[in-house]
């Protein structure tokens, strides 16, 4: 007697095809990380360039609208105050020491410099210059330059 098999069809992957897509996964995966990561410091920087604009921009339209001069400082601890490091910025109007706005502190470990700005009543500043926004490794950084009469450009 002669029997026939009838052939079963399989469907799914076999170890090897599985193994060789886990392979290449991770080869994009390491090709891709450092981009990554720089995309992400990129990232982190333009936001907080974008934020202290915000901030600029609002500080100067309050010194104009209160007829007094308004200060932009990096904020103490408790955010009552001017002070360092990262604990955010504070808008001050000088007249009465009233804190108009305050932010959260930076994002990641960045660095901003010169960012101690005080708007007068005609919205002219008395400290133009450049504002630094920097990524911890200084890899990645933005400029915000300020003028004389008060206008922002980043």
């Amino acid at each position: 007697m002669h029997t026939t098999r009838k052939k079963i069809k399989r469907n799914g992957f076999t170890l090897v095809e599985l193994m060789v897509t886990v392979a290449i996964l991770g080869i994009l995966a390491a090709v891709t990380a450092p981009s990554f990561s720089d995309f992400i410091s990129r990232n982190s920087v333009a936001s907080e360039t974008n934020r202290l604009v915000s901030l600029l921009r609002f500080a100067r339209s309050e010194a104009v609208q209160r007829h007094t001069d308004v200060r932009v400082c990096p904020s103490n601890v408790a955010q009552n105050a001017c002070g360092a490091g990262n604990n955010g910025f504070l808008v001050i109007d000088t007249s009465s020491a009233a804190v108009l706005q305050a932010t959260p502190p930076f994002s990641g470990a960045l660095v901003i410099n010169n960012a101690n700005v005080t708007f007068s009543e005609d919205g002219s500043t008395r400290n133009p210059g450049v504002i630094t926004v920097t990524d911890g490794n200084n890899n990645n950084s933005a400029n915000i330059t300020l003028n004389g009469a008060g206008l922002i450009q980043h």
